[in-house]
């Protein structure tokens, strides 16, 4: 069984003017995502990162960023230690949903 990880941005909060920048983001919303390519099943967790906007030494304009620029801001804010929870409980998730889960009745109905 392959089991991938990978990040998506949802959502960017901006401030509109700070320290003499324009459009400064400052908190980012992106989904943690496991893949398994046997089951083609897929299994996300919904994240917030806030990033530090003091002191922006290597600022790009908003209009000339990428998906991978922003990722790569909230994989350096991640801790190893955050990452591997994230991890753990995304293969939880996956591992329920690949085992097949169903309502059942009470047994002692």
């Amino acid at each position: 069984m392959a089991q991938t990880f990978s990040k998506t941005i949802t959502e960017l909060y901006v401030v509109n003017s700070y320290d003499s920048k324009s459009t400064v983001i400052h908190k980012v919303i992106w989904s943690y995502i496991i893949t398994d390519d046997v089951t083609d099943t897929e299994r996300h967790i919904d994240c917030e990162t806030e990033l530090s906007i003091d002191g922006i030494s290597n600022f790009t304009n908003y209009s000339s960023l990428k998906e991978t620029d922003i990722i790569a801001w909230v994989e350096a804010c991640l801790t190893t230690d955050e990452d591997a929870k994230y991890k753990t409980e995304l293969t939880r998730k996956i591992n329920i949903l690949n085992g097949g889960t169903s309502i059942k009745k009470f047994p002692w109905s």
